[in-house]
């Protein structure tokens, strides 16, 4: 039997960063998904349970297998794959808040550096590196942490990473001051989803959506993970259409 099958709109999965600060609404957005499973992180989701219906698991430290970060996303992944059958009605996979998965990552990587990249050198830490050999260091962090994101990606369903706000920095009249705001984590957060919210006071805000050109007069009518997954369908849909009409003449 083939592996390939009819296309169809149910086959739309979307990878969205969703980022905001304390109260915009950036956790209920997710748990608002389609039939959802919570990575969480600082055990911050058990609050939405009577409003919402979801999965939850958080990292436990009595368990060797699922005490930190990137272990429990790790442990999520294979059970996923491997076709958990508690799984089976999950649409989308939230990671909350996704810094702490990332900085589990960098964490992990330079213990590894260290006990195995530098075991033949002098250098018993990173810190004492040279600036050639620390540009070598963030290369391979940098990598490590492409790989984790990329792995979650490729998951065959919705994924939602849940991220803080933090502020950005620069000089002013008045010397260093906040002059911004942007997403606590890593920059390849910022490239690797397809779509990129900003939410403020509850308000979905799309910065970035991968290779559509939307009709952003009508984002202000999006309120919910539903709106936005229909809004990005019928407007690819459209530009489609209007790219097929353009050929046709």
């Amino acid at each position: 039997m083939g592996i390939a099958k009819k296309c169809t709109l149910e086959d739309v999965k979307l990878k969205i960063l969703c980022w905001g600060g304390y109260g915009s609404g950036k956790s209920r957005f997710a748990l608002a998904s389609k039939n959802p499973l919570v990575i969480d992180l600082e055990n911050s989701t058990p609050l939405y349970c009577e409003e919402f219906d979801f999965l939850h698991t958080e990292i436990d430290l009595t368990n060797e297998d699922i005490n930190t970060s990137s272990k429990l996303v790790k442990y999520v992944i294979n059970e996923i794959k491997n076709g958990d059958k508690d799984y089976k009605n999950v649409k989308t996979l939230v990671i909350d808040p996704i810094s702490e998965y990332i900085d589990d990552i960098e964490r992990r990587s330079a213990i590894y550096y260290e006990q195995k990249i530098l075991a033949n050198k002098k250098i018993k830490s990173i810190d004492q590196l040279n600036q050639l050999d620390k540009t070598k260091w963030y290369a391979y962090r940098k990598e490590q942490i492409k790989n984790g994101i990329n792995e979650l990606l490729r998951l065959p369903m919705n994924v939602i990473f849940v991220a803080r706000e933090k502020n950005t920095w620069g000089k002013t009249s008045d010397g260093m001051a906040p002059i911004g705001k942007e997403f606590e984590g890593h920059e390849l957060l910022g490239y690797l989803p397809d779509i990129v919210i900003h939410m403020v006071d509850n308000k979905i805000n799309i910065e970035k959506v991968r290779g559509s050109n939307l009709n952003m007069d009508k984002v202000d009518n999006i309120n919910n993970f539903n709106e936005l997954r229909n809004f990005i369908i019928k407007s690819k849909s459209n530009i489609i259409s209007m790219e097929k009409e353009k050929e046709a003449v």
